[in-house]
């Protein structure tokens, strides 16, 4: 994407237009069992306290988001080439005891911009404005008919919704709320690798 674009982006988050990135997001990695949450703790990632919390184990492009669903099941994404991601995959080869790799072939989109949340209430009966807090909950519901999970961040004045499906259904959700938010005034930003994924 131009500068240029970049910048109309940016300006459309902030005006209230929403704006829906379907660039890739990096690696992702999933894992279970009664072992799991110990092991990414001596591999240096914190985990969330909660069931269906998330965290972020560090800041910026590179840092690992770590979701946690259920008891005892994790979802990891990490930006650009993932590599502290790309070594715990290598580090599961091994099967230690009590962790098990979950497959993990999620398409994800993100909507940021102050009209983020008009754009959610046209695909799901959630209100999402409501669930704007500090508790970093990983929302799993349905979106236009879709499974999808959610979670939502940035701040008031320009919240951000990364949202996740399963491949199969990616280009289905993306085409929903391409409509929305197109209908609305807004972006969609997309490379040229994602464009032909989902034609």
């Amino acid at each position: 994407m131009s500068g240029a674009a970049a910048g109309a982006a940016r300006a459309d988050a902030r005006s209230g237009a929403p704006v829906l990135d379907l660039r890739p997001r990096g690696r992702r990695l999933g894992l279970k069992g009664p072992g799991a949450g110990a092991w990414l703790e001596t591999h240096g990632l914190p985990i969330p306290p909660v069931p269906n919390g998330w965290l972020l184990a560090a800041a910026g492009d590179a840092g690992v988001l770590v979701a946690r669903l259920g008891s005892s099941e994790y979802f990891l994404e990490q930006g650009g080439e993932g590599a502290q991601l790309a070594a715990l995959e290598r580090e599961l080869t091994a099967a230690p005891p009590g962790v098990y790799p979950v497959l993990r072939e999620d398409r994800v989109v993100e909507l940021v911009g102050a009209g983020v949340y008009a754009a959610l209430a046209e695909v799901s009966g959630i209100d999402y404005a409501r669930r704007e807090d500090a508790a970093r909950t990983v929302v799993m519901t349905l979106m236009a008919g879709i499974a999808v999970l959610v979670i939502i961040y940035g701040t008031t004045e320009a919240p951000a919704v990364r949202i996740w499906c399963d491949p199969t259904y990616g280009p289905a959700l993306i085409e929903h709320l391409t409509t929305v938010v197109t209908e609305s005034g807004g972006q969609v930003l997309a490379d040229e690798q994602t464009l032909g994924e989902t034609a």
